[in-house]
């Protein structure tokens, strides 16, 4: 797959069936003068990973200005999703806010065998998943916790699923004025739901 040449103005990509160990160096390759932050799949709407089984890590998609829908499916050997999944290091470095995923809408996450840590961002400058509408994660049965901070004003629509592992949703859910389906099932050690503020019948 390395040695592929998407046309520019792509915008919608689905890898499916992938075996290499990590995914190849043009998604995230700049274009032209690295200081535009621009890159070659900058056009990119939709984006689905499909069981992709030795894939160890995933590209800094955050940095996709146009992307709206994500899939990641049975990639079974990521263990962790952190800030080099928002971003690289040359942008993190840079000395103002930045938004990571500032288009995404709908992110869906399934079949991550391996998955246990889907960490917030450190930077305090980046904005995480301000369009967010939908997010829907299920059989991920290591991961502990789910990274929502303090911009989810636009999410309507949370399900959780077969997580065994997962103890915690971020306190930024609590942060949505939007929210109109929330649902979790086979989450057994579920113990800190943030304060969505409904009223008692």
């Amino acid at each position: 797959m390395e040695g592929l040449q998407p046309h520019s103005n792509l915008q919608s990509l689905t890898v499916s069936d992938y075996g290499g160990e990590s995914f190849p160096s043009w998604m995230l390759r700049p274009v032209g003068d690295s200081n535009t932050d621009l890159f070659l799949l900058n056009n990119l709407m939709e984006l689905n990973f499909f069981n992709g089984i030795n894939c160890e890590s995933l590209p800094p998609l955050g940095q996709l200005h146009n992307l709206q829908y994500l899939k990641l499916r049975n990639l079974t050997k990521v263990k962790r999703m952190g800030n080099v999944f928002y971003c690289n290091e040359s942008v993190g470095g840079m000395n103002k806010v930045i938004k990571v995923f500032p288009a995404l809408k709908k992110f869906t996450l399934s079949g991550m065998e391996s998955l246990e840590e889907w960490a917030a961002m450190v930077e305090t400058k980046m904005i995480m998943f301000p369009c967010l509408e939908r997010l829907k994660i299920w059989v991920c049965p290591l991961l502990k916790s789910v990274p929502l901070t303090g911009q989810c004003s636009s999410l309507e629509k949370l399900h959780i699923s077969s997580c065994e592992k997962l103890s915690k949703i971020g306190a930024g859910l609590s942060t949505s004025t939007c929210l109109k389906e929330f649902h979790l099932e086979d989450c057994p050690n579920l113990s800190l739901i943030p304060n969505l503020g409904f009223s008692p019948l």
